[in-house]
């Protein structure tokens, strides 16, 4: 008698390989929607830190430069076009100071600054920007400024605003010539 030996090959039947295709397509889809969940959440946060960079930054030199600014020098009442003034500057090359006209301007979602001729743009994505003088205070400002980043890839958008005071210095010292106003000597003078 033969014998027939026969050997055993390993193989993986077609129910393994299925089962093994469909486990690595939901593993693979977990990890691809995890990914892009991720991704996505990291653009909305660029896109926030920069609206909220862009607010900062057009704030801060507003509010330096209200402050600087030469007394009655900004005209009118409230603005959401622009804002203009004139600052005294200190001459680089020690010179005596002089004077400097710096305008705010708004075209479309685009605010620039103009110093002496030189031109640059703070933000392109601004939403608001209006300042209004306060009635009853001298030399007080208000400012609204509020920008809006779109998200990267998106139709998504993120927006930041601020809402501050400023002050013309030049003229809230100018506030203590009012009858209202008590000077410190004056208070000195009649304790």
């Amino acid at each position: 008698m033969f014998y027939r030996t026969t050997e055993r090959k390993s193989a993986f039947t077609l129910i393994e390989v299925l089962i093994a295709s469909l486990l690595f397509t939901i593993v693979g889809y977990g990890i691809f929607r995890t990914w892009s969940q991720i991704t996505y959440n990291q653009a909305v946060a660029q896109a926030r830190g920069a609206a909220k960079t862009d607010v900062e930054i057009i704030a801060r030199r507003l509010e330096r430069d209200i402050a600087m600014a030469r007394a009655k020098s900004i005209p009118g009442n409230s603005g959401v076009d622009g804002i203009t003034m004139t600052i005294t500057k200190k001459d680089d090359g020690g010179g005596a100071p002089k004077d400097i006209d710096i305008s705010y301007a708004r075209a479309g979602n685009e605010l620039s600054r103009t110093e002496s001729g030189n031109t640059k743009a703070l933000t392109s994505n601004l939403k608001t920007f209006t300042w209004d003088r306060e009635p009853t205070a001298s030399g007080v400002i208000y400012l609204t400024i509020a920008v809006e980043t779109p998200v990267r890839g998106t139709d998504v958008t993120q927006t930041h605003s601020q809402e501050s005071m400023a002050t013309v210095k030049e003229e809230a010292i100018g506030a203590g010539d009012d009858a209202r106003w008590k000077r410190s000597g004056d208070l000195l003078d009649s304790w």
